[in-house]
């Protein structure tokens, strides 16, 4: 994804728009957390606007039927996978 959001730089000067709208569905809706970030981070100019619908957001539910916080530590080879810098929760 990263190497799209590059492409669409050099052949549209992406980060130089006036806004990017970043939406998604379900796992969409994951990936859209991860990626305003990013989108945030590398703008020039434009306003980002991240719209996810669903997705995982139960990051720091605790479980004392097993002592941990499942969801979280599931949750992050996928961060890894998605945005290979990730070093966890919260997601930046």
């Amino acid at each position: 994804m990263i190497e799209l959001f590059r492409h669409l730089d050099e052949v549209e000067d992406f980060y130089n728009g006036d806004s990017i709208v970043l939406a998604g569905v379900s796992a969409g809706g994951f990936g859209t957390y991860f990626y305003s970030n990013y989108l945030l981070e590398h703008t020039k100019i434009a306003k980002v606007y991240a719209i996810p619908d669903s997705g995982l957001f139960l990051a720091d539910y605790y479980t004392p039927l097993v002592g941990a916080q499942v969801i979280k530590s599931a949750a992050i080879p996928l961060m890894k996978l998605i945005h290979e810098n990730s070093t966890g929760f919260p997601i930046r």
